[in-house]
């Protein structure tokens, strides 16, 4: 028979062999978590699952002397895919709601910041929606929606291969506004099509010079009018009987109205007159010399459903918000901030050179 010692002996072996697997176990299951302060070295995916109303992994820096950073990504290899990222958020919603990324600031910083040393800072892309989106809330200032910044390149620039590279739209204000202090407000590299009224200060033609292409421009003023005219001219000889009939387009007396006449002999000194006004998109010149050269000039008033709508106003007040501002300050003795539609340009927050480092 075993006797009472020896059973409590087998009792007390048994019980540190099972203390002794449950610390091996213990110990061996401790190192799949997490060591807080420390580094970690896992190659698989970590997952936390839950229903929390709030964040699900919460992280608090409260140091905020030194460039810090609440969650740091970092993707350490040198040539990764396409498609690798260092940090990255995904929202699998299907309502069109909610944020894949989320950034904002309490004060006047930056909500989500982007850099890149060669490549691209921040990109946006959408299959079937927008790609970036950028929206001012506010009811009152001029802080724009997206601002592009750059001191020596393209500030902001679009591109499509099929679509608009940029499109600008506004219910009541403008759709797109460029600002220059030193070049152009804007360039166009190509046709350009306006379908409403184009209101400028001046306009010219500017072209390579046909004398000297490579080294000068030629450019001419545009003839400008206080009513929309538009001008027909052209030569024409007068027949045995010192008549000819000038017939113009067939479209001429739908476009125009107030027609106004100049004709001037090429044959010499003679009486040149219309002999009959417009009618039915002709008209008819006399001369007082038979088989006579004459070069005519006509005008109209165009009088088309468009300029009778849109037609100009030579005189106008200015809007009570432009009361007291200049188109053009510098004119006269002005500040360019007394130009209309002026906005000063808003000055990014300056990076430290801790975070450039980063």
């Amino acid at each position: 028979m075993i006797s009472t010692r020896t059973v409590s002996r087998l009792r007390l072996a048994l019980i540190a062999a099972a203390l002794a697997a449950l610390a091996t176990a213990s110990s061996a299951q401790a190192v799949t978590y997490l060591q807080l302060g420390a580094s970690n070295a896992s190659n698989a995916t970590t997952t936390l699952t839950g229903t929390a109303p709030g964040a699900e992994l919460k992280v608090v820096d409260a140091n905020g002397t030194v460039a810090t950073s609440g969650v740091l990504g970092l993707l350490t290899a040198t040539s990764p895919t396409v498609v690798s990222a260092a940090l990255k958020g995904q929202n699998s919603a299907t309502n069109g709601i909610g944020y894949g990324v989320y950034g904002s600031h309490a004060g006047a910083g930056i909500g989500v910041n982007g850099s890149s040393s060669r490549g691209i800072g921040v990109r946006g892309q959408s299959t079937d929606g927008t790609g970036v989106l950028g929206q001012h809330t506010a009811t009152a200032g001029t802080a724009p929606g997206v601002y592009g910044s750059s001191p020596n390149s393209i500030g902001v620039s679009g591109y499509s291969q099929n679509g608009d590279g940029v499109a600008g739209l506004s219910l009541f204000g403008d759709g797109v506004v460029g600002v220059s202090a030193m070049g152009l407000a804007g360039r166009f590299s190509g046709n350009v099509t306006v379908t409403g009224t184009l209101t400028k200060g001046g306009g010219a033609f500017r072209i390579d010079h046909p004398l000297d292409p490579a080294h000068t421009y030629l450019q001419h003023s545009f003839v400008e009018s206080p009513d929309m005219m538009d001008v027909y001219n052209g030569n024409v000889r007068t027949n045995a009987k010192g008549f000819a009939t000038v017939r113009l387009p067939k479209y001429f007396q739908a476009l125009n109205r107030s027609f106004r006449y100049q004709l001037t002999s090429l044959s010499g000194l003679q009486e040149v007159a219309v002999a009959k006004e417009i009618a039915h998109n002709r008209f008819t010149i006399q001369s007082q010399k038979p088989h006579a050269r004459i070069s005519w000039q006509v005008t109209g008033i165009r009088h088309d459903r468009f300029a009778n709508a849109n037609r100009i106003k030579v005189v106008l007040p200015k809007p009570r918000a432009e009361q007291g501002k200049y188109l053009h300050p510098e004119l006269y003795g002005q500040r360019k901030s007394e130009g209309i539609g002026y906005v000063k340009p808003p000055a990014l927050p300056r990076r430290s050179s801790a975070e450039e480092q980063r």
